[in-house]
């Protein structure tokens, strides 16, 4: 029995099969909720509790995929500074030789 919990556990990690065990929990838990109000307004709230219930656990997974965004976009912009440089540059270089010496 404990080693079934423990696989459930680790199962459940992402967030939409954390999303679908929750509801299936709070529905078996509140069946006369679901009548009084009707199937539509108690899948709304149903939603709105999970999405309440569910907030900050997976943060981890937030942070790293705006640490890996502004990571790529620093690097995306140290490189179109580079190339700028080397164009202007090679701009100055072509200038240079246009020009003759005068001395």
């Amino acid at each position: 029995m404990a080693n079934d919990k423990q696989i459930e556990a680790s199962v459940l990690h992402n967030k939409k099969e954390m999303k679908k065990a929750v509801k299936e929990k709070l529905q078996t838990a509140l069946p006369e909720m679901k009548s009084t109000l009707g199937e539509k307004k108690f899948d709304h709230r149903l939603k709105k509790a999970i999405k309440l219930l569910l907030h900050g656990i997976h943060t981890d997974d937030v942070l790293k995929k705006a640490k890996q965004k502004a990571d790529a976009n620093r690097a995306a912009s140290t490189k179109k500074l580079s190339a700028k440089k080397a164009k202007a540059a090679k701009k100055a270089q072509k200038a240079k030789a246009a020009v003759p010496e005068m001395f």
